[in-house]
C-alpha cells in the first residue's frame, strides 16, 4: 500500500509539473509575437526610436522628419499590427491543437444504483489525456492557413507605412507649395502697390487717367483676396498634417536636396511587379485559398487518436484497474455538405487568383505612371524655369519703358499678372518632381524598410 501512495504522489507531482511548463511554454510563445509586432512596425518602415526622438526635437522639420513622427503618432500601423498579432496568435493555436488535452473528470454519486460492481457507477475522480494523431485536415491546413495569413498581415503592413509615406509626403509637400504662393502673391501685391505710388504720381501731373488708378485697385483687392484664400488653404493643410503626425500647426517645414534618379524600368516589369507588398499579399492569399480547398475536403477523412485515464480516487478503490488507455478513431461514412463546401472554396479560389492578375495590371500601370509623371514633371521643370527668367527680364523691360511714357499701365498690369503665375507654376512643379520621386521610390518598394535611409541622408546632406 506504501508503494501505491508513492507512486500515486509521484504523479501527481509529475502532472503539476508538467502543467506549469505548459503555461510558461505559452507564455513564451505569447511575449515572443507581442515583442515581435511591436517591432515590426520599425521594420517596415524603417523608422527607428533614435529617429522619432531627434525628430520630436527639432524646430525645423524635414519631410523624414515628419514622416517619423507620423509613424510613432500614426493609428494606421498599429491597427494592422494588431491584424498580424491576431494571425501569429492563430499560428499558436494551430501548434497548440496538436498537443495533449489534458483535464481532471469526474463524477459524484447522489443515487446509488443497484449494481455496484461497475466503476462507472462510482462515486471517482480521475485524470484523463487525449492526444490528437489526425483530425481529418484540420491541424495541417490550420498551421499552413496561419503562417499565410501572418504573411498577408506582414506584407499589408508594410504597404500601409508606404501609404502613409505617400500621405505624408503629399501634405508636406502642398504645405511648401501654398508657402511659395503666398510669399510669391505678397511680393507681387508690394510691386502692385509701388505701381500705384508711380500711377498717383502721374495722375497729378496729369501723365495718366484715373481710369489706370482704378484698374490697378481692381488688382491690388483681387490679390488679396487670393492672399486670404491661400492662409486659409494652408491652415487647414497644416491641420491636416497635424493630425496625420502630430507636429505643431506652425511648425517650419524646410525642403531636403533632390533624391537620385530613379532607375529605369526594366523590361520585363515582373520582377519589380513581384516585388510590391500588395502582390506578395495577394499571391498569399491565393496559397490560402488552395490550403482551404483541402481543409474543406478533409471532413471525408478519418480521425484518430490516443486517449486515457489515470484514476486518482474512487470510492471503492479495490475494483478495476487504476489506468486506462486506447486508441480511438472516427471514420465518416455521410458528410453530404463536404461536396458544397469544396465546390465553394474553389470557387474563392479562382477569385483569389483573377484579384491577383488585376493587382498586376494594377501594379504595372502604378509603376509606368509614377516614372512618367516623374519624367514629364522634371521636362516641365526646366520649360517653367526658362519661362520664369523670361517673365522677370521683361518685367524689368516693362517698367523702364512704363517710366519712359513707352508702354500703358494696360502693359505693367499684365506683366505683373504673367510674374506671378510664372513664379507660382515654377514653384508648383519643383515640389511636384519632389513628390513624383518619392512616389516612384513607393511604387517600386525602393524607400520601404531600411530603404527609407535615402531619403533621410539626402536631406542630412543638404
Amino acid at each position: 500500500m506504501k508503494n501505491v501512495s508513492s507512486t500515486k504522489i509521484r504523479n501527481r507531482i509529475a502532472v503539476k509539473r508538467a502543467g506549469k511548463k505548459t503555461c510558461l511554454l505559452f507564455a513564451f510563445l505569447l511575449t515572443g509575437s507581442i515583442m515581435g509586432t511591436a517591432e515590426v512596425i520599425n521594420e517596415v518602415s524603417g523608422i527607428s526610436a533614435d529617429d522619432i526622438k531627434i525628430a520630436s526635437v527639432k524646430t525645423e522639420l524635414t519631410l523624414f522628419d515628419v514622416y517619423a513622427l507620423a509613424v510613432h503618432n500614426s493609428q494606421q500601423l498599429p491597427a494592422a499590427r494588431e491584424i498580424l498579432l491576431q494571425a501569429r496568435s492563430r499560428k499558436h493555436q494551430a501548434i497548440g491543437s496538436v498537443l495533449p488535452r489534458i483535464s481532471i473528470k469526474g463524477n459524484v454519486i447522489f443515487l446509488e444504483p443497484d449494481n455496484q460492481s461497475s466503476s462507472t457507477q462510482q462515486t471517482s475522480i480521475s485524470l484523463y489525456a487525449r492526444q490528437p494523431i489526425i483530425t481529418g485536415l484540420d491541424e495541417i491546413t490550420a498551421f499552413k492557413n496561419a503562417r499565410y495569413e501572418s504573411a498577408i498581415a506582414r506584407y499589408e503592413l508594410a504597404n500601409s507605412a508606404g501609404a502613409l509615406l505617400d500621405s505624408t509626403a503629399y501634405c508636406f509637400f502642398h504645405i511648401l507649395q501654398l508657402e511659395k504662393s503666398l510669399k510669391n502673391s505678397n511680393e507681387i501685391r508690394d510691386l502692385y502697390l509701388k505701381t500705384m505710388q508711380e500711377l498717383n504720381r502721374r495722375v497729378l501731373v496729369g501723365k495718366s487717367r484715373r481710369s489706370d488708378l482704378l484698374r490697378t485697385s481692381e488688382k491690388i483687392y483681387r490679390i488679396e483676396a487670393t492672399i486670404r484664400a491661400l492662409e486659409s488653404e494652408l491652415m487647414r493643410c497644416r491641420l491636416e498634417l497635424h493630425a496625420l503626425a502630430g507636429i505643431p500647426v506652425d511648425a517650419v517645414l524646410i525642403e531636403g536636396s533632390d533624391l537620385h534618379d530613379p532607375a529605369e524600368i526594366p523590361d520585363p516589369i515582373n520582377p519589380l511587379v513581384e516585388n510590391r507588398w500588395d502582390i506578395k499579399a495577394e499571391i498569399e492569399r491565393v496559397k490560402l485559398a488552395q490550403a482551404n480547398i483541402w481543409a474543406s475536403a478533409g471532413g471525408q477523412f478519418p480521425s484518430v487518436y490516443l486517449e486515457g485515464a489515470y484514476r486518482l480516487y474512487q470510492e471503492s478503490p479495490n475494483s478495476g484497474s487504476e489506468y486506462y488507455g486506447a486508441l480511438g478513431f472516427e471514420i465518416p461514412l455521410l458528410a453530404g455538405e463536404v461536396p458544397g463546401r469544396v465546390e465553394e472554396r474553389f470557387s474563392i479560389k479562382r477569385q483569389a487568383e483573377l484579384n491577383l492578375a488585376a493587382k498586376r495590371k494594377d501594379a504595372e500601370r502604378e509603376i509606368r505612371d509614377s516614372f512618367q509623371a516623374w519624367k514629364g514633371s522634371l521636362a516641365e521643370t526646366e520649360s517653367y524655369r526658362k519661362a520664369l527668367d523670361a517673365s522677370e527680364r521683361n518685367h524689368e523691360v516693362i517698367m523702364n519703358e512704363y517710366r519712359l511714357n513707352l508702354v500703358t499701365i494696360l502693359d505693367v498690369l499684365t506683366t505683373l499678372e504673367s510674374l506671378q503665375n510664372a513664379r507660382n507654376d515654377y514653384a508648383r512643379i519643383v515640389l511636384q518632381h519632389r513628390l513624383d520621386r518619392i512616389r516612384c521610390g513607393i511604387a517600386v518598394n525602393e524607400l520601404s524598410g531600411r530603404g527609407i535611409s535615402i531619403l533621410k541622408n539626402s536631406e542630412e546632406s543638404k
